[in-house]
């Protein structure tokens, strides 16, 4: 399964093709939602999908400090099916994204 990187080049095509120079997906998303490109609940919802994504840096982290090379997947069978179920709806959120951004 592909880590988030998709969803941070979306927001920032979007936001890019939208004049908003902001650096950085979180305030890339709070500038989408301020110029009223996003919904409220599209903001909520990405940011959500960003903080699981913050997971996945977790993950690259500690293996660094176990010094293993870091992966860009992640192995759905080495997690519990909470963790499963708490990664799909980011998934899900970030493909409906990225078909919009396409689109527009």
């Amino acid at each position: 399964m592909p880590a988030f990187s998709p969803l941070v080049g979306s927001v920032r095509l979007k936001a890019l093709r939208e004049g908003i120079a902001a650096s950085g997906t979180s305030d890339r998303l709070l500038a989408l939602l301020d110029n009223s490109v996003i919904s409220r609940d599209e903001y909520d919802e990405l940011e959500c999908a960003c903080a699981a994504n913050g997971t996945s840096a977790e993950s690259t982290i500690a293996r660094c400090e176990e010094q293993k090379p870091s992966e860009k997947y992640v192995d759905p069978a080495a997690l519990g099916r909470l963790q499963r179920e708490n990664l799909k709806r980011p998934l899900k959120i970030y493909g409906a994204f990225a078909r919009r951004c396409v689109a527009n």
